[in-house]
């Protein structure tokens, strides 16, 4: 997260407890945009594309629960970023915008697990 320009948080649950929250409080703390996103939020896709231009961000940590205590949160990460991004938000890809990296416990194939 420290090497990142802002943080975006997906979730299955619209409130955030554990890691999650405090992954959101850290990135407050060091004043870095921060985005919580979750199925119930509408334009989701949209909301993204509009938080990375706004903040011009050119390195994206993506951020979330574990899948074991929410499941689907993985499927949905992928969707979003797929409609957001199309091709480019592939884990760690890199190109002349923005990158992606992931705060998951396997950053070697960057889902959240």
């Amino acid at each position: 997260m420290r090497d990142s320009d802002a943080t975006v948080l997906f979730s299955i649950e619209p409130t955030l407890s554990g890691g999650s929250k405090k992954t959101m409080e850290f990135a407050r703390k060091h004043k870095k945009p921060r985005l919580h996103l979750h199925p119930g939020i509408s334009e989701v896709a949209d909301k993204l594309r509009a938080f990375v231009q706004e903040n011009s961000v050119k390195v994206l940590n993506v951020a979330g629960p574990r899948a074991s205590t929410e499941p689907g949160v993985g499927e949905f990460v992928a969707r979003i970023l797929e409609e957001a991004f199309g091709e480019i938000a592939r884990p760690d890809h890199r190109c002349s915008g923005t990158s992606f990296s992931s705060s998951s416990s396997n950053p070697a194939t960057g889902a959240l697990e």
